[in-house]
């Protein structure tokens, strides 16, 4: 079975905004991964080519990463969302801090973080998901926008899809 990961740019009149970066080419290169860990030894298979990236992905629509991107936001710190991160030095990064603290430990090694493998200078704005619920999962929650007075139907959105795939073992 393969999975695509995807990333999304969103066009909003504050600029564009990155959601997650997806994976990396390196996840693909034997001994990156942590090897002592089972869901990377036994249950996927990850490729990822250095042209399916996101920074690839973002110059075939002839968007520069560095210069043509205001902000990337994370769901949350798992390697297949912060794979790209490398892309974005320049670029203010937001995330939740709801996870940041255990995500940087054994805890979110467990769980499918890799911060040995983060860029050195990641240092995210970290943020409060206070909204309702999204949905019926009780653990999404919107950020509450007080400052901006535009409507949420004021931008688009884009999904941009790689080849790279999990493929279950």
């Amino acid at each position: 079975m393969c999975l695509e990961i995807s990333a999304w740019l969103i066009e909003h009149p504050e600029g564009r905004l990155i959601v997650d970066t997806g994976d990396r080419a390196e996840n693909s290169t034997p001994g990156y991964l942590p090897w002592w860990h089972p869901f990377f030894t036994t249950q996927v298979s990850i490729r990822v080519a250095p042209h399916e990236e996101i920074g690839p992905r973002l110059c075939q629509i002839s968007l520069n990463p560095s210069t043509d991107i205001s902000a990337v936001i994370l769901t949350h710190y798992h390697h297949d969302h912060t794979g790209g991160l490398h892309h974005f030095p320049h670029t203010r990064i937001i995330s939740p801090r709801d996870g940041w603290k255990e995500s940087r430990g054994l805890k979110g090694k467990m769980t499918g973080c890799l911060p040995q493998r983060w860029p050195v200078w990641f240092r995210p704005e970290l943020v409060e998901f206070d909204g309702p619920s999204v949905g019926p999962f009780p653990r999404i929650r919107s950020q509450t926008a007080q400052r901006s007075s535009r409507r949420r139907s004021d931008f688009r959105c884009a999904a941009i899809r790689s080849a790279v795939v999990h493929q279950t073992r």
